[in-house]
């Protein structure tokens, strides 16, 4: 390609002429820059007399053989075509990518496309025969749609435009009203009240009209059996029993009666009660001859040596029972619960060696005596008290002697109890 360049430069030179020789000046020594091509600087003068003067320089650069002789002409081979091109050899040669060596370019081959190409599921490629592949889709896998199945998918139905939320797409294809006129009876049945009333029946004392569908019950008397009137309900007068009633035993004593009516009970300790409106309950048949002993009743006993001082109550602090949790350990005070008889019953000995006197008090006024303990002997005594609702008794030291209870080794109680009828 260089030995081209260079006979094109020398054709140039050749077509335009070298400048006049008599134009030179100071020309220097050809020098040779290439096989067959030499260049010659000079100085021109740029004068219009061609004087030296103001000079431009120049060059001449003519080609010559491989022995220095300057070619005459330069000649061609003849017989090129559009086709061809003029290699460095000066023969005309036919110009393809045959005759072109690749430099960074590359030419195409299978191998080289083949290589720069990839597949992604469900296409399937093989690099090395260039095939790309696809299987038929399944159930289970991508692919292609046959024509099977494009036959299938376009017999389906066409899109179904969407009703209201009260509608069902009916057989016919089109939108109907979902509601039990729409659904006839299979197995389950819809409600009539023919169903409904010949679904049930009674047994006696329960009547019922299976055509109406009305219950009824009979009032009962003492021949027949039905439900218990009000009037029934409300005792007038003296009723007779030749059968012994039952009463289911409670766990507790119940709710307190209206006011002007009383319960009667039994409990599970086997005994039956009575329950006034007040809250007072009352032990029935204890003690034989028809004759009841009231259940306000409660009993404690010390816990310790107690020595309260003269008039002050004696505190025990341990109850055997209280049936109306009338009795203060902390103060010695039973408030009575319900006016009445009480009978309040004490025994006890010194804690020491001085005697002394137990009375009993209703509310800060002592009212009887109880007993005289002497030096180290028990003593006991009894007092029957009448009380109101809402009264405190207890039992104290007399005034002139403020020892107190001894819990040694006897039984130092105090009982008290209402009385019934009195």
């Amino acid at each position: 390609m260089k030995n081209n360049s260079l006979i094109l430069v020398a054709l140039a030179l050749f077509a335009h002429g070298f400048p006049p020789s008599c134009s030179k000046a100071q020309a220097s020594i050809p020098t040779r820059i290439g096989n067959g091509l030499v260049v010659s600087p000079y100085l021109y003068p740029k004068a219009a007399n061609q004087e030296l003067g103001a000079s431009t320089l120049k060059w001449d650069l003519w080609v010559d053989d491989i022995n220095g002789t300057p070619f005459a002409s330069i000649s061609l081979p003849s017989g090129g075509s559009t086709t061809e091109y003029l290699r460095g050899d000066k023969s005309w040669q036919t110009l393809n990518t045959a005759a072109v060596p690749e430099s960074g370019n590359l030419y195409y081959t299978d191998v080289r496309a083949r290589l720069a190409l990839s597949a992604g599921a469900p296409i399937s490629y093989d690099s090395g025969t260039g095939v790309f592949s696809m299987p038929a889709g399944s159930s289970i896998a991508d692919g292609y749609i046959t024509s099977a199945a494009f036959s299938t998918f376009n017999g389906k139905e066409p899109a179904i435009a969407p009703g209201a939320s009260t509608q069902y797409f009916r057989g016919d294809k089109t939108f109907q009203t979902l509601n039990t006129a729409a659904v006839p009876e299979s197995g389950n049945l819809y409600y009539t009240d023919v169903r409904a009333r010949a679904a049930l029946s009674a047994t006696a004392p329960v009547a019922y009209d299976n055509s109406t569908g009305v219950i009824s019950m009979p009032a009962g008397s003492s021949t027949q059996n039905g439900y218990v009137s009000t009037s029934a309900q409300s005792v007038a007068g003296e009723k007779t029993h030749e059968n012994a009633i039952g009463l289911k035993e409670l766990s507790s004593t119940p709710s307190n009666p209206s006011a002007g009516y009383q319960k009667i009970y039994a409990k599970n300790d086997g005994k039956v009660y009575r329950l006034q409106s007040s809250g007072t309950e009352t032990e029935l048949g204890a003690g034989g001859g028809g004759g009841g002993v009231t259940r306000i009743s409660a009993q404690f006993q010390l816990g310790a040596d107690n020595n309260p001082g003269a008039g002050n109550p004696f505190t025990f602090s341990v109850e055997n029972w209280d049936t109306n949790s009338a009795y203060n350990t902390g103060t010695g005070l039973f408030t009575v619960p319900e006016g009445g008889q009480y009978l309040v019953s004490s025994a006890g000995c010194t804690a020491s060696v001085s005697p002394f006197y137990a009375d009993v008090y209703v509310n800060s006024t002592k009212t009887h005596f109880l007993f005289h303990a002497l030096t180290t002997f028990a003593a006991s005594g009894a007092a029957q008290v009448a009380v109101s609702a809402g009264d405190t008794i207890s039992v104290r030291p007399n005034a002139s002697n403020a020892l107190g209870f001894s819990s040694g080794n006897y039984a130092c109680t105090t009982t008290i109890t209402k009385l019934t009828g009195l």
